[in-house]
């Protein structure tokens, strides 16, 4: 803080100061220009929705693909390792979102990459045998599965199963501050993905250990599932784990790492998007409802069937409602509900305790069970 010159000194400071703001506005241009560095290089660190065209797409295994994208109008930003990006599109009368993690080096943006797995949806339909040069409407860089020196320790353990391989290969690009362990579990070694990919990475900070069920025939590997036993084995002191893969996987590792008395601050644990079984939601009085939607100042009504969530109608309906996670974790696809009936998945509660008092929901885990009314916030136009 600048001391205290005296009366005369500071007074005669303030003239100054004001002959030179208003000298500096007599000679600005008349056009309006304005430019802010720190408006500017947050605009560069989050440029909200880009465009992203799809450049290259190579099959990797059985309905499994690598593509990569390259953006069209802003540049691709920063993202930390294991962050996921999403992309929408309309496909028909709908319009979708999902999200995919990101499976490529943060140091190296020119372009970015992605591993989908066919699982039947419209979405990898269209990513699997859409021409190259379809373009996405994208958000990147979401999500808190990632390495954060201030939260996590710098042994690093990564169990993967399947395709969910990516985090942990965009981990391994990034291993300089930390050692990354990754324990990948397949049940046969053709379905080890991006094989090549993985093995060029490992070098001093990263180490690559197969789990496969039947044991690896050309490959060193442990033979079986990832289990308490392997874990202990390879994970070192003060390990911090990252977990992703299918459900039954994730559980079946929460169950080891708890036995292993894993502190809760170090696991991080990407949940997968809900599936849920029509048979556990209550017996519906009806198989479809009416969902009264708000939206600024008009009023849509469209159908919502008793076993999807809120989000999936909204979709099928042609309406962008901003979403993300589709787990119930970040809350992009929250709207309010202003009258009716619904299931709320407790498993997936991540909404906020003023939320929960206030009736809102996110909607990919809140099913109808009468008629409702919905506010909703303006969508971005694709």
């Amino acid at each position: 803080m600048k001391k205290v010159q005296g009366r005369l000194k500071d007074t005669l400071g303030a003239f100054r100061v004001s002959s030179r703001y208003k000298k500096a506005i007599a000679e600005a241009s008349d056009s309006r220009e304005f430019s802010d560095p720190i408006t500017d290089l947050a605009r560069k660190l989050h440029p909200g929705t880009i465009t992203l065209e799809l450049v290259e797409r190579v099959q990797v295994g059985e309905g499994c693909y690598y593509l990569t994208f390259r953006s069209v109008d802003k540049e691709i930003p920063p993202f930390h390792p294991g962050q996921f990006l999403t992309l929408t599109k309309r496909i028909g009368t709908s319009v979708l979102t999902r999200a995919y993690t990101i499976c490529s080096d943060v140091a190296r943006r020119e372009s970015i990459s992605i591993l989908i797995k066919k699982m039947g949806g419209p979405f990898t339909e269209c990513l699997s045998s859409c021409p190259i040069g379809e373009t996405f409407a994208s958000k990147i860089g979401l999500g808190p599965f990632y390495f954060e020196p201030l939260r996590d320790s710098r042994n690093l353990v990564v169990l993967v199963g399947g395709s969910g391989v990516t985090p942990a290969i965009a981990m391994a690009y990034a291993a300089k501050d930390y050692h990354l362990t990754i324990l990948y579990g397949v049940n046969s070694e053709e379905e080890i993905l991006l094989k090549d990919k993985l093995e060029s990475l490992v070098g001093e900070n990263v180490r690559l250990v197969y789990v496969i069920k039947d044991g690896g025939r050309t490959v060193p590997c442990e033979k079986g599932f990832i289990s308490k036993e392997i874990i202990a084995k390879y994970m070192g002191e003060d390990p911090t784990f990252f977990v992703c893969g299918p459900k039954p996987m994730l559980e079946g590792m929460k169950d080891a790492l708890t036995q292993l008395g894993v502190a809760r601050k170090r696991l991080r644990i990407e949940p997968p998007s809900i599936v849920v079984d029509p048979s556990s939601l209550p017996t519906p009085k009806k198989e479809t409802y009416e969902l009264t939607l708000h939206i600024g100042r008009s009023i849509q009504k469209i159908p919502a069937r008793y076993d999807e969530p809120l989000l999936t109608s909204f979709e099928r309906a042609g309406i962008l409602v901003e979403s993300a996670c589709r787990a119930g974790a970040c809350g992009h696809c929250r709207v309010k509900v202003m009258r009716g009936e619904y299931v709320y998945l407790p498993s997936a509660d991540g909404r906020r305790a003023a939320d929960k008092e206030l009736n809102y929901v996110h909607s990919c885990c809140a099913f109808p069970t009468s008629d409702m009314e919905l506010l909703l916030d303006i969508p971005e136009v694709l």
